[in-house]
């Protein structure tokens, strides 16, 4: 016998009844503190050592050697370096060269030489009011020899110049420097070697 489309029933579906004691016990396990419970997430297996190793060597962990974006060919000094201590952030504003962990002494070769005279006087001849890696890579800094009685002189003395603050214990201690406040006389004094000792190494 044919039956009408329209008239035909779906056939009866039994619900699921949950009794309240189960819905109360789940509703106390998500909610514990007023908060929702959240899973741990754990980093894959294997990578948690190469994580705390990649940490370590963050540029902001270590001493870097920072100089002034912002400056100009009138002033008094047209680069403007210095040591950055640890844990210390930076700004655009103020580019840091990045270095290993073991060239300690050529980081404050290179200060040495960024401060000296000689070099400002070349940079004061490409910068204007700005000093950019594209102008600071051009700067003509002597190479790095250890062995060299001078270099070493100039790691000394810029040791001692900038180890003047308590926060830069870790750097003076790199170097078997104590803190030690100079006078202003003792700081024209180093800074005037320094000038000397970098006409020398450029040959001048």
């Amino acid at each position: 016998r044919p039956v009408c489309i329209a008239c035909q029933q779906k056939p009866f579906e039994k619900k699921k009844i949950i009794p309240r004691k189960t819905l109360k016990t789940k509703k106390n396990k998500e909610k514990r503190n007023g908060r929702p419970r959240k899973t741990k997430s754990r980093p894959p297996r294997g990578k948690t050592e190469a994580l705390k190793v990649f940490v370590k060597t963050l540029p902001c962990l270590n001493h870097r050697i920072a100089f002034r974006d912002v400056t100009n060919s009138v002033d008094r000094r047209t680069i403007i370096a210095s040591v950055i201590p640890q844990n210390v952030f930076l700004t655009n504003k103020a580019p840091f060269l990045l270095f290993s962990k073991s060239q300690e002494r050529e980081k404050a070769y290179v200060l040495a030489i960024l401060n000296s005279k000689i070099l400002d006087w070349y940079a004061r001849r490409f910068v204007d009011k700005n000093l950019n890696f594209f102008i600071f890579n051009s700067l003509p800094i002597p190479g790095f020899n250890i062995k060299d009685k001078k270099i070493k002189r100039l790691i000394e003395l810029t040791t001692k110049l900038s180890s003047q603050n308590k926060s830069m214990i870790g750097w003076a201690n790199l170097f078997g420097e104590k803190i030690k406040k100079l006078s202003e006389d003792e700081v024209f004094n180093f800074q005037s070697e320094i000038d000397a000792i970098s006409f020398i190494i450029y040959g001048i």
